[in-house]
């Protein structure tokens, strides 16, 4: 953290010209999460009540997929504006999902404006102003900023019935955190970063509590992150304070208007709707399910899904071997 938290002045429209930006269009599916789990099928063996490594094709596991497809799945109680689209695929006992861009997904890209463009970049800059490589470092803020490049952490965990390995998008670490903790191996070293126009009036934090901080919370609380450092925007893409937000203390800022227990609850249900509906264990087969808002999800199967198939030949070759 900076060691002054106000009238910072960080103009995040720097460098935009330059930026090398990510195409936001692309379906990216799994790729590279197989990529990671065919180069560490050990961390998915099971051991003998002697302590042997036990070598199995299963990855003992319920679910694989993305942060982002769990977090629009926690969100959707509240969400009653967006549609989602998500595959699924039964692949020796391990269902993979996928979020796919829907149609209206593809308008919103397609209609934005160029204010809008840089919006979506302030983000990243936010980050090149927070983060360095090194601790002890001062951020280089002048070089050219790669949207594309990220750094993912896998993780395991339940949800109740549900055992789940799914990878996510990490901002940061706190390297005190993990000098006090002697170790880096641990989600609660982790910082997520956020930008947010600046809260004026009442309104606007309603709309912050309703509409970002459940968003903030999905994101954080999945992968067990226990805070997030937000810089407060003007209109004009320039950062003047910030702000340190505890995940756990989050539903009850936003008491009013949502509650993490039924976005857990829903998680919940609709993981078992899966398990319910994906009974073919086939790498060639789809199952889509759509939410309609006001409707509900309804799930469709595919046997020849084209564009939706989400393993690759490389990755069923692999783990027939």
């Amino acid at each position: 953290m900076p060691a002054f938290r106000h009238r910072l002045k960080w103009d995040l429209d720097s460098g935009y010209d330059t930026a090398i930006k990510k195409d936001c269009n692309q379906n990216v599916k799994l790729e590279n999460l197989l990529i990671w789990i065919s180069k560490n099928r050990e961390k998915f063996a099971t051991r003998s009540p002697k302590g042997e490594l036990l070598t199995s094709e299963s990855l003992h596991t319920d679910f694989i997929c993305y942060r982002g497809t769990l977090t629009k799945v926690l969100c959707t109680p509240y969400e009653g504006r967006e549609d989602w689209l998500i595959g699924a695929t039964k692949f020796k006992d391990t269902i993979y999902m996928c979020h796919y861009h829907t149609d209206s997904d593809r308008e919103r890209q397609m209609n934005m404006s160029v204010r809008e463009e840089h919006m979506g970049y302030w983000g990243y800059k936010f980050e090149q102003y927070m983060v360095t490589d090194e601790p002890g470092k001062a951020p280089d803020t002048e070089a050219v900023l790669n949207t594309r490049e990220e750094y993912c952490s896998v993780v395991r965990t339940r949800l109740n019935a549900h055992s789940l390995v799914f990878g996510a998008e990490v901002d940061a670490q706190d390297p005190e955190l993990v000098r006090k903790n002697k170790s880096s191996h641990s989600t609660s070293h982790y910082v997520e970063l956020k930008t947010s126009k600046l809260c004026l009036s009442e309104k606007q934090h309603w709309n912050f509590c309703k509409f970002k901080l459940i968003k903030w919370w999905a994101q954080s609380f999945l992968i067990g992150i226990p805070r997030v450092i937000c810089g407060f925007r003007d209109d004009d893409g320039v950062v003047c304070t910030l702000q340190e937000f505890k995940v756990r203390e989050m539903p009850h800022l936003a008491k009013d208007y949502w509650s993490g227990a039924v976005c857990m609850n829903f998680c919940d249900m609709f993981l078992s709707f899966v398990k319910k509906m994906v009974t073919r264990d086939d790498p060639n087969i789809v199952y889509l399910f759509q939410l309609f808002p006001k409707e509900g999800v309804q799930c469709t199967l595919l046997e020849n899904p084209g564009d939706y198939r989400l393993l690759p030949d490389w990755y069923i070759r692999q783990s027939h071997q």
